[in-house]
């Protein structure tokens, strides 16, 4: 239960294992750390590294030769509340991120030409607005037209009188079929077109 916390806390196994052999002991040197946790001597010394950085243990030389000693475990609540403050003094930014517009991304199922015949409306009010093209992708080609041809051409009038631009993403063939019956003359290679 001690262990599981501390790891949640964002230590690793090996400095939960150097710092409760620690708590279990007292001051020691990096080899009896060792010798007591079961971790290799470099590994205890790069934890060691990590404990000393969050504050968590200390050290003196005896000999020359450092011995390492938990500080008390309240230590760690003022670890998490520097982490705290720190997160607090970004906040303010990470705001600003959060409430910058984003590009909205709205998907229709549309049913009945009356619905046809808003939404069209909506897009042309929508696109005369933000100046922005008009993209159009998963269109049941061979049924367009004969959905309703009549808010279609009156769709298509709107859009060339301001001059606003249109991308319809489908079949090559598909895109000359219902270029030829709207506009009554030949298609022409492009697949995107722009009102003028």
């Amino acid at each position: 239960m001690v262990k599981e916390t501390l790891r949640k806390l964002g230590m690793t196994k090996n400095e939960v294992d150097v710092y409760i052999t620690l708590l279990n002991s007292g001051e020691m040197s990096v080899n009896e750390i060792g010798s007591r946790s079961g971790l290799h001597r470099q590994v205890c010394y790069d934890a060691l590294e990590r404990l000393l950085e969050k504050g968590f243990v200390s050290f003196v030389k005896k000999k020359n030769k450092k011995h390492f000693k938990p500080l008390y475990p309240d230590r760690i609540i003022d670890y998490l509340e520097e982490k705290k403050n720190q997160v607090r003094n970004i906040l303010p930014q990470l705001k600003i991120m959060y409430d910058l517009e984003k590009e909205e991304t709205s998907v229709e199922v549309i049913k009945g030409k009356t619905t046809l015949r808003t939404i069209l409306i909506d897009i042309f009010r929508t696109l005369k607005e933000t100046k922005g093209p008009l993209c159009i992708m998963g269109v049941e080609e061979t049924k367009f037209l004969e959905f309703d041809r009549i808010a279609i051409k009156q769709h298509i009038l709107r859009m060339k009188k301001n001059k606003l631009k249109e991308k319809l993403l489908s079949k090559e063939s598909a895109t000359k079929k219902i270029r030829y019956k709207l506009q009554g003359r030949g298609a022409q290679s492009e697949q995107s077109r722009r009102y003028s």
